[in-house]
């Protein structure tokens, strides 16, 4: 009944299959969820698609940083969801899995940054299934064919200029970042950006970090890098009739942009937040390689959070070994901009995530500085806020 509810509303023809589901719910967020579940449980529901789980509130292995109370109720709402066949992946970056989603593939995915990158990177299709409405997907393996399950809504709407990430500073600088939340704060929820410009050896990770960040600062759920994601063949194409508008990125719009999330170089730093969305295992080795050629350790915590996947391909190369010597805390199972793993005393947390930025700041009522890893690093190990050399962290 939701679904056709939801399906009406959207103007969708029909409903559909999908192949798959990820749901945001691993979390405790009151009685009513709680009741919701215990009685699908007791009616012995079960999904009926590969469904995963997103990050918890709460690093559920033992002796996790955090408040134990906290840990407990969110290990209560996984079990639950586990109990309903899912699978406690615990990540909000399911497209890291060994076998992610393919070219067309129809999903039901609720976590932002992972239905950007699905919709973009991977070229599957997807909406932004809000909580509840997930969980209905994966209980009967159904979503209503409306938004970008259709041809029509995956056509670019503007053309975004970007030329400026080639400027190697300012991609070192945190540019992909900025870009998105440039991109965040104009897009409406029906455009579909082409980006052009970007560098041919841009990475997925690159691509990831300004999806996350545009759907952090708006509601984007799809875009098109030309030359690198595979909708994007070229603009004609993907405009239809008719041309595309086009805006062009400045260096004033990125510093305009990154000036909400800075601090005074020297400014005391309570630590250093990685990995919002959850790190990869490329992102994991640029980070051993920094600390391995800094002068000493860090003099505030550097926390990573990342998938349990993750961590154990990062086990199997020595990189978790490696990180911790480094001064490194690997958190799995949640992130660390809601929640109490991250102790705030001066106030101020540095990160190279745009999401992180975005809620953290809020979520721990401290000031959130964005910069490029690089700088993350430095001032991690100086204690205080070291900015890049773009000027744009």
């Amino acid at each position: 009944d939701l679904l056709r509810r939801v399906g009406a509303a959207a103007g969708a023809d029909r409903l559909i299959d999908v192949s798959r589901c990820h749901l945001v719910g691993a979390y405790d967020i009151g009685p009513g969820n709680r009741a919701l579940l215990d009685r699908l449980v007791s009616w012995e529901a079960r999904v009926r698609v590969p469904t995963t789980l997103n990050a918890s509130s709460a690093c559920l292995g033992s002796g996790a940083p955090g408040d134990p109370g906290e840990r407990e109720r969110a290990r209560a709402m996984v079990e639950r969801y586990v109990t309903l066949g899912c699978q406690p992946t615990l990540t909000c970056a399911p497209y890291q899995a060994a076998e992610p989603p393919g070219l067309g593939e129809c999903i039901a995915w609720a976590e932002s940054n992972a239905v950007v990158y699905a919709n973009s990177v991977l070229g599957a299709r997807t909406n932004h299934t809000v909580q509840y409405l997930d969980l209905a997907a994966a209980l009967t393996g159904r979503i209503p064919r409306a938004g970008l399950y259709r041809d029509e809504r995956r056509r670019a709407t503007v053309e975004v200029e970007a030329s400026l990430l080639a400027d190697g500073d300012v991609r070192r600088g945190g540019g992909f970042a900025l870009l998105g939340l440039w991109i965040g704060g104009w897009a409406s929820r029906n455009d579909v950006p082409l980006i052009v410009g970007l560098p041919e050896d841009t990475t997925t990770d690159e691509l990831r970090t300004l999806g996350a960040a545009a759907a952090s600062a708006g509601s984007l759920a799809m875009f098109h890098a030309a030359g690198l994601t595979p909708e994007s063949p070229d603009t004609l194409s993907l405009a239809g009739a008719g041309s595309l508008s086009r805006r062009v990125l400045t260096r004033e719009m990125l510093e305009t942009v990154a000036g909400r999330f800075t601090a005074p170089a020297g400014t005391v730093l309570d630590a250093v937040c990685l990995g919002t969305p959850h790190y990869s295992l490329g992102e994991l080795r640029r980070l051993a390689g920094l600390l391995r050629r800094a002068p000493g350790a860090p003099r505030i915590p550097i926390i990573v959070s990342l998938s349990r996947a993750t961590l154990d391909l990062a086990v199997a190369e020595g990189l978790d070994a490696a990180l911790e010597a480094g001064g490194v805390t690997l958190v799995t199972d949640t992130c660390t901009y809601f929640g109490s793993t991250v102790s705030v005393r001066a106030g101020t947390v540095m990160t190279d995530s745009a999401k992180w930025a975005w809620y953290g700041g809020g979520n721990h009522r401290v000031r959130a500085v964005l910069a490029g890893l690089e700088a993350c690093v430095a001032s991690a190990l100086d204690g205080r806020v070291i900015h890049g050399e773009s000027g744009l962290s």
